[in-house]
């Protein structure tokens, strides 16, 4: 036992000297200061230009009316358009033409080519309205995660994959405004060249196709199609790749745009012109790959 105690005891003090010499030894690592990265926004955003009005706030101006920014309690900001009558509505509504001065004798914008007012059908096929790209401030794209093309959008529409239909799962977006009021739609469909997947309905209503022109689509015209009602109203716009090609083929994709109405079919007040037909165009045209 003495020969184990004496053992014990040097180990001991061992350690206990060690443990005091690296406490001596350490010193502490000097830090830098930390570096600020500042974010950026993200590629598929695309962030308006300061003090370039979006085409809503400019459309409520070049009509004579007043606009106002209004900032909520989380610090979004949003439009409102006021009339001289002291009634008023979001500018993007008023843009859509969803509403107006409360006063019929107020002063109204290009009525006619106002089409899509409600009671009103074209005496005439619409006229196209000409696409300005600084009329894009304010918007923002979408890109496919898998086939990378890209869309640009008005800040209140969005986006949904179809997935209820087993023709066109991963195949189909419906892009339209975010407000259940407003039954503007776009269809709009995709493949890869080669792969076996039906771009376009298989059955139209009652009506008269007729062609009209031609829209630039990702730098090439593509065919614009009306579909006319019986009753006048352009119930719907196809866009084919030409006028024996029904799909738009850039590179290897090839896609489908079906523009129309989503619930209604040839019904008194809806009707595919104007600012309605020139905002959807505008979406259409932005394709890029």
């Amino acid at each position: 036992m003495k020969k184990t105690a004496w053992i014990t005891i040097p180990i001991t003090l061992l350690l206990a000297a060690c443990q005091t010499i690296a406490a001596q030894s350490i010193e502490p690592i000097p830090t830098e200061p930390p570096v600020m990265v500042t974010p950026v926004n993200p590629p598929s955003i695309i962030t308006p230009a300061p003090n370039l009005p979006n085409p809503a706030s400019a459309f409520c101006t070049d009509q004579g009316y007043t606009l106002e920014i209004r900032t909520a309690a989380d610090g979004s900001q949003s439009g409102v358009c006021i009339f001289p009558d002291g009634s008023e509505c979001d500018e993007w509504a008023y843009f859509r033409n969803e509403c107006g001065p409360a006063n019929p004798g107020s002063p109204t914008s290009n009525p006619s080519t106002d089409t899509s007012a409600p009671g009103a059908a074209p005496a005439e096929i619409p006229t196209p309205l000409p696409i300005d790209p600084a009329d894009y401030q304010g918007w923002w794209t979408y890109t496919h995660p898998v086939y990378n093309f890209s869309i640009m959008l008005p800040e209140d529409w969005i986006v949904e994959e179809i997935t209820n239909d087993p023709l066109l799962n991963d195949h189909m977006l419906s892009l339209h405004p975010k407000s259940d009021v407003e039954k503007a739609n776009i269809r709009m469909t995709f493949r890869r060249a080669g792969e076996d997947t039906l771009l376009w309905p298989t059955g139209v209503g009652e009506g008269e196709f007729v062609a009209q022109g031609t829209l630039d689509v990702a730098g090439q015209p593509a065919t614009r199609v009306y579909l006319v009602c019986p009753t006048g109203q352009v119930n719907s716009i196809w866009y084919h790749g030409g006028e024996n090609e029904a799909n738009i083929q850039r590179g290897d994709l090839e896609f489908g745009f079906l523009f129309s109405y989503t619930g209604v079919y040839c019904q008194e007040g809806y009707s595919l012109g104007g600012k309605v037909q020139h905002v959807g165009e505008m979406i259409v045209a932005s394709l890029s790959l």
